[in-house]
């Protein structure tokens, strides 16, 4: 697996601002089909998770993803094992003829001008749970925690607020009224957004033709952290989910396990034990 960026080139600037661009030739775009190996050689560290999407207009489309109009600042929230991605990673396979520009707000700076101008509510982000609406489902929690090395955790929703949400009203002022980091992303283009810091959105745009592919990640190490923590051993439970993922995304079997060092027939057994395990939970 070959990314020509240095993790320090993507560590860095995640760590400093939020968010990096990557220009086409900083890596080969085929490697998206191997999405766990691909996001591992970003940052340095094996995803615990990753989903893959294609993101672009359709018809009747419900979700912000597949329609072209103006998308609210939010973070993508859905859970894996209780938590939100930390890190969105969007490939640029073609723009829009017109608009669809990328927009960013630093959350860390948003909680910052929150806690000098209403403490309370500054307070209230980090103690009171509140019904937070999305597509997925609700989120009930707090609208901020810190993770355990400190770093800040957002939930925002792009989806309109309940009329009794007197919090979320408060703090949408503040998410209204924050400076935006605006752009645009060129065919080719990668862009890396910490999704624990960070909102994220889009402005309307034309056609249908704009289509990027999504990689959200979820990950041991908060990406405001220069370098990723320790790697878990090899043949750890997270690394076999991993394998079998790949298997199911159509990776080589032979590939993935030359990749784990076992033999194919362990490989195999590892998806039918999965499974197997998967199909008796989910008919209980």
């Amino acid at each position: 697996m070959t990314v020509r960026s240095s993790v320090e080139d993507v560590r860095a600037p995640l760590a400093e601002r939020g968010f990096v661009v990557l220009p086409s030739g900083a890596f080969d775009a085929s490697l998206l089909s191997e999405p766990f190996s691909f996001v591992e050689a970003l940052v340095g560290e094996r995803p615990l998770m990753v989903e893959r999407q294609t993101i672009r207009s359709v018809p009747g489309g419900r979700s912000f993803a597949s329609t072209n109009v103006v998308t609210p600042m939010h973070t993508d929230s859905q859970p894996y094992l209780g938590n939100a991605p930390a890190l969105q990673v969007m490939w640029c396979r073609r723009p829009a003829p017109s608009g669809g520009e990328c927009q960013l707000v630093d959350g860390a700076r948003l909680l910052a001008t929150v806690e000098r101008e209403d403490s309370e509510l500054y307070r209230a982000l980090f103690d009171v749970p509140r019904r937070i609406p999305f597509y997925f489902g609700d989120f009930v929690g707090p609208t901020a925690r810190r993770h355990a090395t400190g770093a800040p955790i957002l939930t925002v929703s792009p989806m309109p607020l309940d009329a009794s949400d007197s919090i979320g009203a408060r703090f949408a002022a503040f998410v209204a009224k924050a400076p935006r980091i605006e752009f645009l992303l060129a065919a080719g283009e990668l862009l890396l957004v910490d999704n624990f810091r960070m909102l994220h959105g889009r402005r309307a745009f034309s056609g249908d033709d704009r289509e990027l592919v999504r990689l959200l990640s979820w990950q041991r190490t908060p990406l405001s952290l220069q370098r990723p923590l320790a790697p878990a051993a090899p043949g750890t439970v997270d690394r076999k989910l991993a394998a079998i993922l790949d298997l199911a995304l159509g990776l080589s079997p032979a590939k993935v396990a030359a990749r784990e060092g076992v033999r194919e027939q362990e490989l195999y057994a590892w998806r039918d034990e999965a499974l197997t395990a998967a199909r008796a939970a989910l008919t209980r």
